[in-house]
């Protein structure tokens, strides 16, 4: 099932996702903290999809569609990465297209400022509902 050589969804979670958590959870107002919280967590579900197919060769596709498939089932998980979206790629971008069609900016990360917890004040609300909800995963534990 799983090569010995690679974390699991379990390892990724206890190593990564919960300490990502605790520690925003003990500096709130810390930017960098729910960013890191956020995005880690916001990929669980393709760990969770790897996990479900069994870890083995897989094209793109199939790993995308289970993880877009666990997003779905789970709201507050598609909600997240609608949040982290544009922390990872600086704005959340429709229109773009190989021919030349306006760009119209959705979401930016550049709205969040730093020292004013109340501009991603919505980001870490999501990430604590996705946290409670991944929490409960078998997959994870």
């Amino acid at each position: 099932m799983k090569d010995d050589v690679t974390m699991d969804a379990p390892e990724f979670f206890k190593c990564v996702v919960r300490p990502n958590y605790d520690a925003f959870g003990q500096r709130r107002d810390d930017i960098r903290l729910v960013w890191n919280a956020a995005v880690s967590m916001n990929s669980i579900a393709e760990w969770v999809a790897l996990h479900r197919l069994g870890y083995p060769q897989l094209i793109e596709a199939e790993l995308t569609c289970e993880a877009n498939e666990i997003r779905k089932t789970y709201p507050t998980l598609q909600s997240l990465n609608s949040q982290v979206t544009p922390l990872k790629h600086v704005r959340s971008l429709r229109g773009i297209k190989k021919v030349d069609l306006p760009v119209t900016s959705i979401q930016s990360s550049t709205a969040y400022l730093p020292d004013d917890p109340l501009t991603w004040e919505e980001l870490a609300v999501v990430t604590d509902e996705a946290f409670k909800t991944v929490s409960q995963f078998d997959e994870l534990k």
